[in-house]
């Protein structure tokens, strides 16, 4: 294969990340494929042979996230995890969706500006809350009747737009800290439903990690 042949089978994985990169950075609604061609340092011509428009691209992109928040998930469906196993899926939940910021951040405009992504979401987010209240359950949540679907739902919520809030807030700090944080701020809903023990555990992670 010749050396031009292998740069066009990297080229589309380059203009991903950089489409990334500036998405994430920028927001996906102030980003231009010209963007991306300029910081690439390639023709609009050369990315729109790859990538006809940019809803290619956010497809493409969203595609990539979905597989790997998907795998999170499947991961946490096929098991009962214990509360510190669930506190390091979280965290390394909230590493994902750092890594694909931009999704959560933009997620009202991505899903008018994109039908397809609404249906992709509204999937995701139903699993997230089936496996948060299996979760919740695994853990010996004491609630009645509807609550434990409430709570399942209240923690999806906050996990879906705590990283907006985190950015609207100016929060700095090394990323693990953030992670840690959002780990938290999901975990300790459950504390007014748990029994004594697993309530000193979630504490004793918040020490740990925050």
């Amino acid at each position: 294969m010749s050396e031009a042949k292998r740069d066009r089978k990297k080229t589309p994985g380059r203009i991903l990340e950089t489409a990334l990169t500036l998405f994430n950075a920028d927001g996906e609604p102030n980003v231009t494929t010209n963007h991306i061609a300029d910081e690439m340092d390639i023709s609009p011509g050369n990315l729109h042979y790859h990538f006809k428009t940019k809803s290619d691209i956010v497809e493409a992109l969203f595609a990539r996230f979905d597989t790997e928040i998907s795998q999170l998930i499947l991961a946490a469906e096929n098991r009962d995890p214990d509360i510190a196993d669930a506190w390091l899926q979280m965290h390394v939940l909230f590493e994902a969706m750092w890594s694909y910021r931009f999704v959560y951040r933009d997620l009202a405009q991505l899903n008018s500006k994109y039908p397809s992504l609404q249906r992709k979401t509204a999937r995701l987010l139903h699993r997230k809350i089936a496996v948060t209240e299996q979760g919740c359950k695994a853990f010996g949540v004491e609630a009645r009747g509807g609550e434990a679907d409430v709570l399942a739902r209240n923690m999806v919520l906050v996990m879906t737009y705590w990283l907006s809030f985190e950015l609207a807030c100016g929060v700095g700090g090394e990323e693990s800290d953030r992670f840690g944080r959002g780990a938290y701020q999901v975990m300790s809903m459950m504390l007014p439903y748990l029994k004594p023990d697993a309530r000193e555990l979630v504490h004793e992670l918040a020490d740990q990690y925050l």
